[in-house]
């Protein structure tokens, strides 16, 4: 997927089951995570 979308190795990739609300909420809270080390980051 990374290689057919031709993302940078910087920008995560996980797996998410939509249809599972454990799943989804893991990959929000991965999503906040990146999010707020990047303003971090820039801080």
């Amino acid at each position: 997927i990374r290689a057919a979308l031709e993302l940078d190795p910087a920008v995560p990739l996980l797996w998410c089951d939509a249809r599972d609300r454990e799943s989804s909420k893991q990959a929000l809270i991965e999503l906040v995570r990146h999010a707020l080390s990047r303003l971090a980051v820039g801080a």
